[in-house]
């Protein structure tokens, strides 16, 4: 699930990050802030390439359009790849699929490799938890995939926040089974 406002100077490198995936059992859902620049056109060259689903109208933010994807998917696992995010590599999801097919977890958080101001690519990692109330920015958001039960029994992502809103979403989430 990818959100996108005016994202034409990135999200090609998006969506052929997600075309090339050797996992075929995926749907890819887009949704757009009525763009003004040339994220539309992109998003219409994409179209029949790979199970893409898009939308653009406009919303009041990252949440919104993120719940108008969760309304959407019809998935069992959701991750959120945003319009400036790619997947490292065609098999990421395919690997990742041979861990998450066991549904043993709600939520599988995989290393991402960000891409430093400087150009110098890091590797962020999920932090082990051994007390949900020592949580700090643990997942990284990229590299979480969330199981849809997850969001049936916390709600989807808080519209009232422009920032912090996977912060909030995972606490709540962690929260929900340390009681």
């Amino acid at each position: 699930m990818t959100a996108s406002f005016n994202s034409g100077s990135t999200i090609s490198k998006t969506l052929l990050s997600v075309s090339e995936q050797s996992f075929g059992n995926l749907e890819h859902i887009v949704i757009d802030g009525a763009s003004s620049d040339q994220t539309l056109g992109i998003l219409r060259e994409y179209e029949g390439r790979y199970n893409l689903k898009w939308i653009s109208e406009s919303d009041s933010g990252i949440a919104s359009a993120l719940n108008k994807g969760l309304r959407l998917a019809r998935g069992k696992y959701m991750l959120v790849l945003q319009a400036d995010d790619q997947f490292a590599g065609p098999e990421v999801l395919e690997i990742c699929y041979s861990l998450l097919k066991k549904e043993r977890y709600d939520i599988h958080s995989f290393p991402v490799i960000r891409l430093e101001p400087s150009h110098r690519k890091t590797l962020y990692k999920p932090v082990k938890i051994l007390f949900w109330y020592h949580f700090k920015t643990i997942f990284p958001h990229q590299g979480a995939f969330v199981h849809r039960r997850v969001y049936e029994r916390i709600g989807n992502f808080r519209e009232d926040l422009t920032i912090a809103l996977d912060y909030d979403f995972f606490y709540r989430a962690l929260k929900s089974v340390a009681k």
